[in-house]
């Protein structure tokens, strides 16, 4: 999934602010006295309000931290988000993501005694980054199709960026994999690096027959393909001129599949249509079915290894926050949470 979160929630309504109200013993006007009953009614009311909004009500207190109802449930819909719908509703999982969201407020609670934040910079360069894998109306479409709030998204990102940062300064003393560690990993996963045939490819997409005709037109009268991948593919790779990179026999959806791999490197193929729109691909190299060679995916290896190390330190580390932080937890939370 990455950086995007699916469910968003009309937040608590705002509470007006009313200036004092001096009392004059025994001394009111008729007006006075009835401005008097109106304010303390509405500031009643007010109050009644907040008490029967059920989104303000805390349900999970982590630290000096209290997570009330609409952040909670969005934070949950958001991991739920992950786990296929078939088992969406098995208990065993959503304990297990309770935990997770537990484990999350642990983390930003350690950032909040720690004074860890992230800058609204940071936050700007990271949407700018977003952005730049869409086309506009693309990424128009990923909004409207995904989320509500624009703001509400921003600041379900600004945590997730907070939580990776606490995240590499809590690990960041963990020392890397050496060589040993790296060639028994090798040695002992050789399924892992056995690869199927590959094709690295471009590709232009669209979401009618007529724009793909019109493109295919274009590349037939000799326009570079890359150029108009650019200025006509609706895809996120189209600021790339289309480019993919390399897959795999059998990764993509079938007809797909079969009109990448019957080309050679250099050919492009007709218009096929896919669940996803009109696609045009271009095959601009292949490998064939092999192991690939240890230089090849050391860093891979590393990455690998350090990050199932950083998660076992992280595991342990979490544990111990539980043993010395607060945590509450209302008794009806996933009644609660799925309302």
């Amino acid at each position: 999934m990455g950086f995007f979160f699916r469910i968003i929630r009309p937040s608590s309504p705002a509470t007006k602010k009313h200036s004092p109200i001096r009392l004059f013993s025994f001394r009111f006007d008729r007006w006075r006295a009835a401005l008097a009953v109106l304010l303390l009614a509405a500031a009643f009311q007010q109050g009644c309000d907040r008490a029967e909004n059920p989104q303000s009500k805390t349900v999970i207190t982590v630290g000096t931290t209290n997570i009330q109802l609409d952040e909670a449930r969005r934070d949950f819909q958001d991991l739920l988000s992950d786990i296929p719908e078939t088992a969406r509703n098995q208990e065993s999982i959503k304990k297990q993501l309770l935990n997770r969201l537990i484990d999350h407020y642990l983390i930003l609670e350690y950032g909040k005694e720690h004074h860890i934040s992230v800058s609204d910079a940071a936050l700007a360069a990271a949407v700018n980054r977003i952005r730049s894998d869409f086309t506009e109306q693309g990424f128009k479409e990923a909004m409207l199709r995904n989320y509500i709030d624009f703001d509400q998204w921003k600041e379900q990102l600004r945590k997730k960026l907070l939580e990776k940062k606490i995240i590499e300064q809590v690990t960041a003393g963990m020392v890397l994999p050496d060589h040993a560690a790296i060639l028994h990993y090798y040695e002992t996963h050789t399924d892992a690096f056995t690869t199927k045939r590959q094709v690295k490819f471009r590709q232009i997409v669209t979401s009618d027959l007529r724009t793909a005709k019109n493109l295919q037109n274009r590349l037939r009268k000799g326009e570079d393909f890359e150029t108009v991948a650019r200025q006509g593919s609706r895809a996120p790779e189209a600021k790339n001129g289309g480019l993919v990179g390399w897959v795999e026999k059998g990764q993509l959806e079938k007809a797909m599949d079969r009109a990448l791999f019957s080309l050679k490197p250099g050919q492009v193929s007709p218009i096929i249509h896919s669940p996803y729109g009109y696609h045009i691909f271009q095959v601009l190299a292949s490998r064939p079915a092999g192991v690939r060679p240890l230089l090849e995916v050391t860093k891979e290896i590393e990455e690998n290894l350090s990050l199932t190390n950083r998660r076992a330190f992280l595991a342990g580390w979490l544990k111990k926050r539980r043993k010395h932080v607060k945590v509450h937890i209302d008794s009806k939370i996933f009644q609660l949470l799925e309302q």
